[in-house]
């Protein structure tokens, strides 16, 4: 996986976020949806579409984002070698502090179930745009399948067919080479 910051990048500042939070909706461009299905290795992807909420918690000292995403893909499958269309879905559950908070200090309490993500930057920005493409690559199957396609379609080979094996001829060379070692 191959990303740069310039491919997807939705900066947000968050030093004066509203005490009730701020809903973020966005949208990939056709270019930027070219360039992170060739960072996945994915035929197309048609669209890419988040919607987050970004609150304030611990007295400012945290930032959550809470939202979904959905992307739909077009894939090959691992099997057929055939182009299918599939549909991502996933949610979005992602904490953020900021870089001098001491998480174990008494004024500070995080649910410790809790992930926290990464530290805001010193500008005090989060770039939506990675943590969406994140969450998004998590979702793509490595291996994909087309839908019906299942275990009992696989079959497995390795070398030739016996018929096309000629152990007993004349001409095979292991056996010239094996008469040989008897003449010596």
């Amino acid at each position: 996986m191959n990303i740069e910051n310039k491919d997807f990048s939705r900066i947000l500042s968050v030093v004066n976020l509203p005490k009730e939070g701020t809903r973020v909706e966005i949208k990939a461009t056709p270019a930027e949806c070219q360039a992170l299905a060739l960072s996945l290795n994915l035929d197309v992807l048609k669209s890419l579409s988040a919607s987050i909420y970004v609150v304030s918690e611990n007295f400012g000292e945290a930032i959550r984002l809470k939202g979904n995403f959905s992307a739909k893909i077009v894939e090959r499958c691992v099997i057929t070698l055939d182009s299918f269309e599939s549909e991502c879905e996933e949610e979005i559950n992602a904490l953020f502090v900021f870089g001098n908070t001491t998480i174990a200090g008494e004024s500070t309490t995080f649910d410790p179930s809790d992930e926290i993500i990464d530290s805001i930057s010193d500008q005090g920005t989060i770039d939506l745009g990675i943590i969406i493409f994140e969450h998004f690559s998590l979702c793509v199957e490595p291996y994909p399948r087309k839908p019906g396609i299942s275990d009992d379609a696989i079959t497995y080979c390795c070398g030739l067919e016996e018929e096309d094996v000629k152990e007993n001829s004349l001409d095979n060379p292991f056996r010239i080479l094996g008469d040989l070692r008897h003449k010596m």
